[in-house]
């Protein structure tokens, strides 16, 4: 009896030889819910019977989810294979080559691609379905995610797919390095999830990841943070982060000095990326939102973990209230030593 692996090679080869418009019935647990195209052939419309279109407010939303993944994603595959994607992350990653480079990158494993000046679409085709074999030997399951569109250039598949390796090579990493750490060191296989294949279905991956997450930042750091989407709009969190860290910094007495949202993700922003070397993902303007992208939170905010803390934390509460009073305090007593003065404005009058 062929094997589940064997079976799904088979599948693959199928849907090499046909590459009719796959349905488009998604799971929106494993997908990115982006329905809004620029191609109309993604495009969903919610027509009632009375002809009813869609909601511009929803619209909206999905445009900026989709704009703010498409940014976060490029940053991250950027992070790992540098100078992958200039300009169109839907656009580069039809031909599966920087998919491929993409999983050296993550794994070690070099699959063999299709290479040439004439290439078709059934090479295209040819260099996904290996990306996608080696997601299935490797435990991923990728629910309606299938090679044709892909190479179609439907970027709610796309954006999936990325979503599946940031969760598995990215964001599970490091909660089991946290894991590790907690378990004395114990060894474990790299790149290996961190959790046992009986604890979740293949449907509830990423909800489990979400909170697991979300305990690893609680159990770790002083925070109590409920979500990854309005709890860190303020930007103290990441400021609390900061301090945990690194509480030299002065991280949240730096952030009284700021009086807008944006002005203090700015600053947790380039300290963590200059003090800490965490990579800066994502901007301010994507955050300080009603509805912030929950997975490109958790894609930036999981770099956190597992950082060596430089002395013992400041235990002190999460929020505080920020008045010119303050910014006028924090200025006179100089608790920005470190910054140029145009620095410093630039977080102040961001």
């Amino acid at each position: 009896m062929p094997s589940s692996v064997e079976q799904l090679h088979e599948s693959r080869r199928s849907q090499s030889a046909d590459v009719s418009e796959a349905s488009n019935e998604y799971n929106e647990d494993t997908i990115p819910s982006i329905y809004n195209m620029n191609n109309s052939r993604y495009r969903r419309t919610s027509f009632d019977q009375e002809g009813v279109g869609e909601d511009d407010d929803y619209c909206s939303f999905i445009d900026e989810k989709e704009r703010v993944q498409k940014k976060v994603f490029t940053n991250w595959i950027n992070s790992h294979v540098p100078n992958c994607i200039q300009n169109d992350i839907v656009e580069e990653l039809r031909d599966g080559t920087k998919l491929i480079a993409l999983i050296h990158a993550l794994s070690g494993v070099r699959l063999k691609e299709e290479r040439g000046r004439r290439l078709r679409r059934i090479h295209y085709i040819s260099n996904v379905n290996k990306v996608l074999d080696f997601c299935a030997e490797r435990g991923i399951r990728l629910v309606n995610i299938h090679a044709p569109e892909i190479v179609d250039g439907n970027p709610r598949i796309i954006l999936g797919l990325i979503w599946h390796l940031i969760l598995r090579f990215h964001i599970e990493e490091y909660i089991r390095l946290a894991n590790l750490e907690g378990m004395g060191n114990k060894p474990s296989l790299r790149n290996e999830s961190p959790y046992r294949r009986d604890q979740h279905p293949d449907t509830q991956t990423a909800k489990s990841v979400r909170q697991h997450l979300l305990d690893n930042l609680n159990r770790q750091f002083p925070i109590n943070a409920t979500d990854f989407g309005p709890f860190w709009r303020d930007g103290e969190a990441f400021l609390t982060l900061i301090d945990a860290i690194h509480p030299q910094l002065r991280a949240r007495e730096k952030g009284r000095a700021v009086m807008t949202n944006r002005a203090r993700l700015q600053l947790a922003f380039d300290l963590a990326e200059q003090e800490l070397g965490i990579k800066r993902l994502l901007d301010p303007e994507d955050i300080d939102v009603d509805r912030p992208d929950e997975r490109s939170i958790m894609t930036y905010v999981s770099q956190f973990l597992n950082r060596p803390r430089i002395s013992k934390p400041i235990d002190e509460p999460l929020h505080v209230t920020t008045t010119h009073e303050v910014y006028t305090e924090s200025v006179q007593q100089h608790l920005l030593p470190h910054y140029t003065s145009d620095v410093i404005t630039k977080w102040v009058d961001y």
